[in-house]
């Protein structure tokens, strides 16, 4: 299963995207200009929006994110499922549903999945070409892991990079 949170590269928002843009990183901006304006191509013009702008654009950018993002989704593999992102205000949560009851699993199996959720969500946001900005500017992400009942397993947020 392509991991969710590697869905940034194929819209062109990671250090890992190809210097020349593909076909769908093109669209994929285009719809992102569409959505949200001109504005949020520019740093320096998003860091002049007053805060209240600046936080809607942001807000924007998260829900156009997640909207692009759910057209592959949910993706399953025999452990995990990706779930629909939710963009509310300035998160972006990932929500992920562990194919196990959180009773099978031992104590070292949570912390180890706690840690790499973490570790995860940071390289990919923090890495990224234009997350970073965001992050700065008030957006945060988020990766949720439950068990197959809905009990939270794990939850990390990035908040800075």
């Amino acid at each position: 299963m392509r991991n969710a949170l590697a869905i940034f590269i194929a819209c062109g928002v990671t250090a890992t995207a190809a210097a020349a843009p593909t076909p769908q990183q093109i669209e994929s901006q285009r719809r992102f200009l569409a959505a949200c304006g001109a504005v949020v191509d520019s740093e320096a013009a998003l860091r002049r929006l007053p805060g209240p702008q600046r936080r809607e654009k942001v807000a924007c950018v998260l829900r156009e994110l997640a909207r692009q993002l759910n057209e592959d989704l949910p993706q399953r593999d025999p452990v995990l499922t990706s779930e629909k992102i939710e963009a509310d205000g300035l998160r972006l949560t990932y929500p992920y549903t562990l194919h196990r009851d959180a009773a099978t699993i031992t104590p070292q199996q949570h912390a180890a999945l706690t840690e790499r959720s973490e570790k995860a969500v940071r390289e990919q946001v923090c890495g990224g070409l234009r997350f970073p900005l965001w992050v700065a500017l008030g957006a945060s992400v988020a990766s949720v892991v439950r068990d197959r009942n809905g009990t939270l397993l794990a939850e990390s947020i990035v908040t800075r990079c």
